[in-house]
């Protein structure tokens, strides 16, 4: 234990957790470029990131925010579902995309990554395109 509580411990040190801001959408936004954002925060000494996993995204202009990497257009976002042709989402198979994004090995060589994988109803647009409701987007 440090001899300040506020530290973290890691592998016996206290750490402090250092990191930039927005990058939700390494995992979910196909047009997002992960590997350069984390060898960036790597590059620069920053030693902790967040993930969204899909369960929860944004769309376009949610909030009013501008390039919002948690909000791809349709085309772009990667579900961890596979989505049929009608829009709908079937929850008993796998989008190999999806787990083709940021790899463990690539997440991992921060300290702490928290993953977001809870859903929260922003409003009806987030839960109409969330990639976890059995029902085909935008319904």
């Amino acid at each position: 234990m440090p001899a300040n509580p506020h530290y973290f411990v890691f592998r016996g040190k206290p750490t402090v957790l250092v990191t930039s801001g927005e990058h939700y959408g390494a995992v979910l936004n196909g047009k997002f470029d992960f590997r350069k954002y984390l060898d960036t925060l790597a590059a620069d000494g920053l030693n902790h990131t967040r993930i969204f996993t899909g369960l929860y995204r944004e769309v376009p202009g949610s909030f009013n925010i501008a390039r919002n990497t948690l909000a791809p257009e349709a085309t772009d976002f990667v579900s961890p579902f596979v989505r049929d042709a009608s829009g709908i989402y079937d929850l008993t198979a796998w989008n190999a995309a999806y787990f083709s994004r940021p790899s463990t090995t690539s997440i991992l060589r921060f300290v702490m990554s928290p993953i977001s994988a809870g859903q929260h109803s922003s409003g009806n647009s987030t839960w109409r395109e969330c990639s976890s409701r059995p029902m085909a987007a935008g319904t």
